[in-house]
């Protein structure tokens, strides 16, 4: 799956999505939350610290900011995360082309739970593809249909994240160190 995931045809938009969960750990809400002011490029370093409630109903979001939380959930959320050399190439260009929140919807709000899982979606075709799964567009639904699955169909963003813990503890971090870049 891993492989099939470096081959798959993702834009840059989504590698960098991928790759803040997969190489620095993040949770879905604090992707949805990142601002181009809590990246460090120059020090490859992404600072957490805010959160988008994506299970805010789109009702109750009265103002673009409306679901965006300044301080994580717990102090141990805050944290200052090192950004690997292969995600550092896609985020220092995606980055060019932002000016304050990394992922926003087509209409420019804050990412719902929604969005995110449409984007998310999109990730998991495009990989399943690369690992050689079939599908073919529905005409009438306006959407992939996946006619043979070459990786799991459960896989969601926490698989990611997953991954990136197990990946601290094959490469010795103690579990305390692990723990902070968890959050």
């Amino acid at each position: 799956e891993k492989i099939a995931l470096k081959r798959a045809d993702l834009t840059l938009e989504q590698r960098v999505l991928v790759g803040l969960m997969l190489r620095c750990g993040m949770a879905n809400n604090e992707v949805a939350g990142l601002r181009l002011r809590e990246i460090d490029l120059p020090n490859k370093r992404i600072n957490i610290n805010g959160v988008v409630d994506l299970g805010m109903p789109t009702k109750e979001r009265n103002s673009f900011m409306a679901a965006y939380k300044k301080y994580p959930k717990t102090e141990s959320r805050f944290r200052s995360l090192p950004v690997p050399d292969d995600l550092y190439v896609y985020l220092e260009e995606y980055c060019k082309t932002i000016s304050d929140f990394l992922f926003l919807t087509r209409d420019g709000a804050l990412l719902t739970e929604s969005s995110f899982h449409a984007r998310w979606q999109a990730i998991i075709n495009q990989w399943n593809k690369a690992a050689g799964g079939k599908g073919h567009m529905d005409p009438e639904k306006r959407k992939l249909v996946v006619d043979h699955w070459a990786i799991g169909q459960d896989l969601s963003p926490y698989f990611l994240r997953h991954e990136y813990a197990t990946e601290l503890m094959k490469v010795g971090y103690s579990l305390p160190e692990a723990m902070y870049l968890m959050g």
